[in-house]
């Protein structure tokens, strides 16, 4: 039985983060469904190459497995003059210094072999936006045995163990779409529905009480166009061994503008997600980490998968938008991040992990054991 767990354990650290690629069903138009942009010209091309974020035995977040997906390029947007940023330099800095967090988790007690990820909090009461492909390790936290999996939320630059934390939402179509090929060696989609929020719920340091309110960053209303000049925000670790990573991992931010925006499927009429060039953002461990606009300090979307390249330089980051998690939502009948956030989130997050998690872990165990 000891050697059974230990092999479980194994493919829990190198468990591949995967994205879903299939999904068809046409967004409802009701009332209640968010609005596209009217801006929005439908994708009339086809053909793009992209990666998921890969977690091996050390972190988690983008690496190179290029395969072809279903993504489409959306037309580009035409560019007006723009004006003067209402948020300076150093403040849109002090932004993703305070709301950008890393997601850490070992299996087994193993601190010199982590996962690593990234999030950013949305929400004053502790909410944190981050990837399925990392949320999945709070779901999987039980498995094989209670209390396996740790995951802690850290802060700071090197990252430090601040907050505990547990799943708010985790969509289940992502799940479902992901699970059967969760131990693939060559796994590739596009990022949809690659999304989970986090509920921070208390101190991982007794002497420090959470605070009132947290610093966050309030998610982008607009949608993203080519060119619009953008903070990537993350904690990358591509270039760091287990030690390092539990010991001395750093906040990275870099600049870059967005140099193409795609949709999922020919019915959209709001972008999906949008590339950036390579920075040194484009390492594992970026995953969840925050794509803030340059013009008003917003969030216009969360890192998600990569292209192909051998440098970070050459490494295309993708985001998913919040125009996409917000359609998402309201297929899922949750109308909407707003809506989402609205309520008691204590009973919310009560709610999800006593109806819908243990559903969705059952999925994740029975792809994890065939």
């Amino acid at each position: 039985m000891a050697a059974f767990f230990s092999v479980l354990n194994k493919i829990l650290i190198g468990i591949l983060a995967l994205v879903g690629i299939h999904l068809a069903a046409v967004q409802p138009q009701t009332p209640n469904a968010p609005q596209p942009s009217a801006s929005l010209v439908k994708a009339t091309t086809t053909g793009t190459t992209k990666v998921v974020p890969k977690i091996n035995k050390k972190t988690t977040g983008v690496a190179p497995a290029a395969a072809p997906t279903s993504t489409q390029p959306a037309a580009p947007q035409q560019r007006t003059a723009q004006p003067e940023p209402s948020i300076s330099p150093d403040a849109l800095l002090a932004e993703a210094d305070g709301a950008v967090v890393n997601i850490f988790c070992t299996a087994g007690g193993n601190t010199f072999d982590p996962i690593s990820g990234s999030g950013v909090i949305i929400d004053p009461r502790g909410v944190i936006l981050t990837n399925a492909h990392v949320g999945q390790f709070f779901l999987l936290r039980d498995y094989p045995v209670p209390d396996n999996i740790q995951c802690t939320v850290r802060t700071g630059s090197p990252a430090k163990s601040a907050y505990t934390a547990k799943l708010l939402y985790l969509p289940e179509r992502w799940v479902d779409d992901n699970a059967s090929i969760l131990r693939d060696s060559t796994p590739s989609g596009t990022g949809e529905n690659d999304y989970s929020f986090l509920l921070i719920t208390g101190s991982a340091n007794q002497d420090a009480p959470l605070p009132s309110s947290f610093p966050f960053v309030e998610p982008s209303k607009t949608t993203p166009r080519t060119g619009d000049l953008m903070l990537l925000s993350a904690y990358p670790a591509g270039f760091s061994g287990g030690i390092l990573i539990s010991t001395s991992l750093y906040h990275s931010s870099s600049y870059a503008s967005v140099a193409k925006l795609y949709i999922f499927h020919d019915t959209d009429s709001w972008v999906d997600l949008f590339s950036v060039p390579g920075t040194v953002v484009s390492q594992s461990g970026a995953s969840g980490g925050a794509v803030l606009n340059r013009q008003d300090g917003t969030l216009a979307g969360i890192i998600t998968t990569d292209t192909n390249a051998t440098t970070t330089a050459g490494r295309d980051l993708e985001a998913i938008t919040m125009s996409h998690i917000d359609h998402s939502l309201f297929q899922d009948g949750l109308n909407s991040i707003a809506s989402l956030l609205s309520g008691n989130l204590t009973v919310a997050a009560d709610q999800f992990n006593s109806t819908l998690a243990p559903q969705e872990l059952q999925t994740l165990r029975q792809a994890l054991e065939k």
